[in-house]
């Protein structure tokens, strides 16, 4: 859990494995009286009556995206009920959207740069009831080296899908602003990480909370705990095993992406 001193929370669940399974963004609508102390968390936190809590946010499962809404149900049950759809399904070259409507999917594709930063997404035509809309870059997104995304211009849409530096995902609710690398949290406005690196032992000369070995331009770092260099055969095989745990359960996708030969 993080808890702001606001009141508000994001509240993340992992699979004893690390998965990350959900997270959800709970807002207190009017804050609290006052702001909390340090270490101070609120407990049980949730929808409720009096329309101050809101929680929203996205269940995991594969390569599924569930996005859920927590609401207080004055109807049936008075207690807090919870809606959950399907958002996104991703494959290793972008994701799909709308997957359940009448209309049938739409298909997005990421534009990557040599570091495999998402830098465009590229959205494929589609027909929605009797009008066809052309394809179209629906998303652009310039980095600084550490990650953090320039100011956006006007029709970058920046929130429209938050996966950018590294493929990560950018969470920045309640004035977060990090991304998710896996193993660990980046906060890339100073470079640094919120942990340590779990293998800190293997590079005694960096400082476990450097990013990148405080070289973004040339070195990557997957899932928040080995360092790569752009090209190589360590990177290519790191980027190997992370398409085949994305398409473990999808053949279809696995049997047609030339990336696995």
């Amino acid at each position: 859990m993080i808890q702001f001193k606001n009141g508000c929370q994001i509240k993340h669940t992992y699979s004893a494995g690390g998965q990350k399974l959900s997270s959800h963004y709970v807002t207190v609508n009017t804050g609290v009286y006052k702001p909390l102390n340090p270490g101070q968390v609120i407990e049980n936190l949730d929808v409720n009556e009096n329309d101050n809590v809101t929680v929203e946010g996205m269940d995991y499962i594969g390569n599924i995206e569930y996005q859920i809404y927590r609401y207080f149900d004055w109807d049936v049950t008075f207690e807090p009920a919870e809606l959950k759809y399907i958002y996104r399904i991703h494959n290793p070259e972008g994701f799909a959207t709308n997957a359940t409507t009448t209309n049938g999917p739409i298909y997005s594709y990421y534009r990557k740069d040599h570091l495999g930063n998402n830098r465009e997404v590229w959205r494929a035509s589609y027909t929605w009831g009797s009008t066809t809309h052309p394809a179209a870059t629906v998303q652009r997104t310039q980095y600084y080296p550490s990650g953090l995304p320039w100011q956006s211009n006007s029709g970058d849409n920046p929130g429209s899908q938050p996966y950018k530096y590294g493929g990560k995902e950018f969470v920045e609710m309640h004035g977060l602003d990090e991304y998710d690398s896996d193993a660990r949290w980046n906060y890339p406005a100073i470079m640094r990480t919120t942990t340590m690196d779990p293998l800190a032992e293997k590079y005694y000369d960096i400082s476990p909370y450097a990013w990148c070995g405080n070289n973004p331009v040339r070195f990557l770092d997957p899932d928040g705990r080995k360092i790569l260099i752009a090209g190589t055969r360590e990177y290519r095989t790191q980027v190997k095993n992370d398409i085949k745990q994305l398409t473990k359960d999808n053949p279809e996708v696995k049997k047609n992406d030339s990336r696995l030969d």
